[in-house]
């Protein structure tokens, strides 16, 4: 794992965030450790997880509120989250501040609601992060649902999303951080054949991480 700048998410916060019922993830982290593939700097217990900044936000302005939300339990944490309006100053060109957020970001979290679908700014952004999967070979695109009975994008048709309401923020963001952690190990075991499918040879790294932890 690596990061070029800010902040690195600590690895307390994470284990408590995840919980007990997540203990597969962190056993496979524990067992990284021990091979020499993760480092914890010193009594912080921080892994070095994403570069330069950990999450891209996009959302619908109607759904801001929403959204912030997700930004203050991401940052909970310990992750760094690009978000327009902390990350465009007045003056900046906003189309070329949020291409360059798309890519800066290890991930990609869209916030998807009748008013996301229908925002054809955040359509771009949809197109712009998948065209990043298609090059990294790696899951960059996390859809959260949050409306009902929702026509997805047909660009996310294929993706598994995570639904999410107002009632259900902590037990959502606890599947959210569980699927980052795992998808962030599978990009240190080996590059990815495919969209979010690890190599052969990250397949067999795995299998011997969990081999070490039954040992």
């Amino acid at each position: 794992f690596y990061q070029k700048n800010g902040a690195m998410p600590r690895l307390n916060a994470i284990t408590e965030e995840l919980g007990a019922s997540n203990k597969a993830a962190l056993d496979l982290i524990d067992a990284l450790e021990k091979k020499g593939r993760l480092t914890r700097d010193g009594d912080v217990q921080s892994i070095r997880l994403l570069p330069t900044k950990d999450i891209f936000i996009s959302y619908s302005s109607k759904d801001k509120a929403f959204a912030l939300k997700i930004v203050e339990a991401f940052k909970r944490v310990g992750y760094t989250v690009w978000l327009d309006d902390m990350d465009i100053l007045v003056g900046e060109d906003i189309v070329r501040k949020v291409f360059h957020g798309i890519r800066e970001c290890r991930f990609f979290v869209v916030i998807l609601s009748e008013n996301s679908v229908a925002s054809h700014w955040v359509q771009e952004e949809i197109s712009s992060a998948r065209l990043l999967e298609l090059e990294k070979g790696q899951t960059v695109v996390l859809p959260l649902v949050i409306s009902d009975n929702l026509n997805l994008p047909a660009a996310l048709k294929h993706k598994k999303y995570l639904k999410m309401s107002e009632k259900n923020v902590e037990e959502g963001m606890r599947k959210l951080l569980e699927s980052i952690v795992l998808l962030s190990l599978h990009g240190t075991l080996g590059p990815a054949e495919a969209l979010g499918k690890p190599s052969r040879n990250a397949d067999r790294e795995y299998e011997e991480a969990v081999e070490h932890m039954k040992s």
